[in-house]
């Protein structure tokens, strides 16, 4: 429970942060590619390695994996599926290509020859840009609406008042981090 106190304690701390608004987008995205690919698949390893090479947020990633993965399993697999489906079974050349692609050493881990894996892989580059877009605005949004002498004065608050200081070192730690 501690854990993930402290893990929205950390996503406010980067929403108030001097980080850049494209590096949080791209964390996002990120996760949103690790939420919506398939346990299993190789795709998942590609997107790890894309963490360590590209210059992207922790927090964004891990909450747009804990927010699109629900999602996937709750409503975007079947609209992966379906894809995945269609790319594979009528797409005439393109199943073709991909077909010879899943048989392909390497490749071949990489489970395309599945309708969920492609479908998913799709649907996360389709819906790339909007999310990453969406993103940007939202912490643009939040930095603009939540000024920094705002949140100086819930510090203040936090701190004069004993009630608020139990509560906050019950939950997130020693007030020193404010």
């Amino acid at each position: 429970m501690l854990a993930i106190v402290k893990f929205i304690r950390y996503v406010f701390k980067v929403l108030s942060s001097d980080t850049a608004l494209h590096e949080i987008g791209l964390g996002f995205v990120l996760g949103m590619w690790l939420g919506l690919a398939p346990l299993t698949a190789l795709y998942r390893l590609f997107l790890i390695l894309m963490f360590l090479v590209v210059r992207c947020n922790l927090a964004a990633l891990i909450l747009g994996f804990l927010v699109f993965k629900p999602l996937a399993l709750l409503l975007f697999d079947r609209v992966s599926n379906a894809l995945g489906r269609f790319l594979l079974l009528s797409a005439g050349p393109l199943s073709e290509f991909i077909g010879r692609l899943s048989y392909l050493p390497i490749l071949s881990w990489a489970e395309l020859n599945d309708t969920l894996v492609v479908g998913g892989m799709v649907l996360g580059w389709l819906l790339a840009i909007p999310v990453f877009l969406l993103m940007v605005w939202l912490v643009k949004r939040y930095r603009l609406v939540v000024p920094e002498n705002r949140r100086d004065f819930i510090r203040r608050i936090v701190r004069k008042y004993w009630l608020f200081r139990i509560a906050y070192w019950v939950l997130a730690g020693p007030l020193d981090a404010l």
